[in-house]
């Protein structure tokens, strides 16, 4: 591929060994798919039929990726493409203070502007086949997903992912349009076919790590504008649950846990969670297979009373051996709300520098996942719920609580 390059100087002069049209005689592209990618990257796929001598001209956006650009009749690529870069030059006035003179001075600067570029294609051999798919990349164009989720009633929870589009490269007019989760840069290489996808043909992915490709059908993208289209919707049943983070002091937070009801899976995305028409709290969510587990934070939790004890006593006998210090923590959680609630109690394994730290529990936690405990309480309204344990320890006191109680006792 042969790049050149020439100034647009009210009168365009092109300066190629072949003979071109001019460019404003160019066709500016109008591609038929586009595939944006949410780091500002585009891939886009054109259909042209070839002119006489079995020659094309087209005129491409300043943002294109030169080094992308491919075209195949066929199942056979063309080599021959040159590709010519459009400059515009302006005359801009400056003015200057000039220190010997001490006195303004006015100069003229020329500044250099790129256009676009103009991609010439000729196909060798005899006239026959006339079509050519025209394929390249190009920045300035980038989406961010959205999802809405908003509470109809005590069951269900109405869900839709909408795209937005900030388009800064050139209008897109009845153009299929394929938002991709992942990343495509300037550098990478990037095969369209691997990202058509139709809606009812992607499989759910188990990997946590999978991209996915949404079709959002033709669509018209102006420029300099951000386009918002909604282009998956849905329903699903939830349940509120209650997160107590004992390390986090008084913190009580609600939760919203619900399902993927769309029939591809959710890419990350930021979330607005509504109660009817008001906001009530903004979140991010996490990759999600169809049908896979969505939890979104509800702001902080309203009628739940809690409470939290903590009473240290030092044994001096046991002073000069390891584990002197007896931690006795009680939990208290009390549902003075007007419905049932799930609520989950939460704390961080203390841990010693040199011996192992030894719980004993009234109460044992549901699930212990890697340095976390955690009880599960089903509370009905006015129920009230005491988590009472103690641990041994080399410490006398832990960060994250606010009170503690020294009492000493000979054996």
């Amino acid at each position: 591929m042969k790049i050149k390059s020439f100034f647009f100087l009210g009168v365009t002069l092109m300066v190629c060994q072949v003979a071109l049209a001019k460019p404003k005689n160019a066709e500016f592209t109008r591609p038929n798919s586009v595939t944006i990618y949410r780091d500002g990257y585009a891939y886009f796929e054109e259909n042209l039929k070839l002119g006489k001598n079995n020659e094309l001209t087209v005129r491409l956006p300043a943002q294109t990726d030169v080094t992308s650009i491919k075209a195949s009749v066929g199942n056979i690529s063309l080599r021959n493409l040159e590709v010519e870069a459009i400059y515009k030059e302006e005359s801009k006035k400056i003015r200057q203070f000039d220190l010997d003179s001490k006195r303004v001075i006015e100069k003229v600067e020329k500044i250099k502007t790129l256009e676009g570029y103009i991609l010439y294609l000729r196909k060798r051999g005899a006239a026959g086949v006339k079509n050519v798919i025209l394929n390249y990349g190009s920045s300035g164009i980038s989406w961010t997903p959205r999802l809405d989720v908003t509470i109809e009633d005590k069951r269900r929870v109405a869900l839709e992912l909408t795209a937005l589009i900030d388009n800064q490269a050139f209008d897109l007019r009845d153009c299929r349009v394929y938002l991709a989760s992942g990343a495509g840069n300037m550098s990478s290489k990037i095969y369209f076919e691997s990202a058509r996808y139709q809606t009812s043909s992607i499989t759910p992915q188990s990997s946590r790590a999978a991209d996915v490709v949404y079709d959002l059908g033709r669509q018209n993208i102006p420029k300099d504008k951000t386009t918002l289209i909604t282009f998956l919707t849905g329903k699903s049943r939830y349940k509120k649950k209650i997160i107590w983070n004992t390390d986090t002091r008084e913190r009580v937070r609600g939760m919203i846990l619900t399902q993927n009801p769309f029939k591809l899976p959710l890419c990350p995305a930021k979330t607005n969670l509504y109660d009817q028409a008001r906001l009530i709290s903004q979140d991010y969510v996490e990759w999600a297979p169809a049908g896979g587990p969505i939890a979104l934070a509800a702001g902080n939790a309203t009628g739940i009373v809690i409470e939290r004890s903590v009473v240290t006593k030092e044994n001096l006998a046991r002073k000069a051996k390891a584990r002197p210090f007896n931690h006795a923590i009680k939990f208290t959680v009390t549902n003075n709300s007007d419905e049932d609630v799930a609520v989950e109690v939460i704390m961080q394994k203390r841990m010693g520098s040199r011996h192992k730290t030894i719980y004993k529990f009234k109460k044992e936690p549901n699930r212990r996942p890697g340095q976390l405990m955690i009880w599960e309480l089903a509370m009905k309204k006015g129920q009230r719920e005491v988590i009472a344990f103690s641990f041994d320890s080399e410490y006398q006191s832990f960060s994250g609580y606010q009170s503690y109680e020294k009492a000493r006792f000979f054996m």
